[in-house]
């Protein structure tokens, strides 16, 4: 399953171009996209030599996207940050 986040125009293009490298998503562990990434995220604490893999960012308005490889997992009051 890819893992895909939107984001609006004016996001997706920081994104995109590298000026903001991150993206930070609520919470909802109901939503299979957060329950693979905690999964990820539990392994690497334990010490697994796992991937943190990929996720795909879409323009909300355009539908043009681009995929990036994880480097961070970071939880912080029932926010996750995403880093690449």
């Amino acid at each position: 399953m890819k893992i895909i986040f939107k984001s609006t125009p004016e996001n997706f293009e920081k994104e995109e171009s590298g000026r903001k490298r991150n993206t930070v998503r609520k919470i909802d562990m109901k939503d299979e996209r957060f329950i693979r990434l905690s999964a990820i995220h539990d392994s690497k604490n334990m010490g697994y030599d796992v991937s943190y893999g990929e996720i795909t960012i879409q323009n909300t308005e355009t539908k043009e996207n681009f995929t990036v490889e994880l480097r961070d997992i970071t939880y912080f009051e029932g926010y996750l940050i995403l880093s690449w």
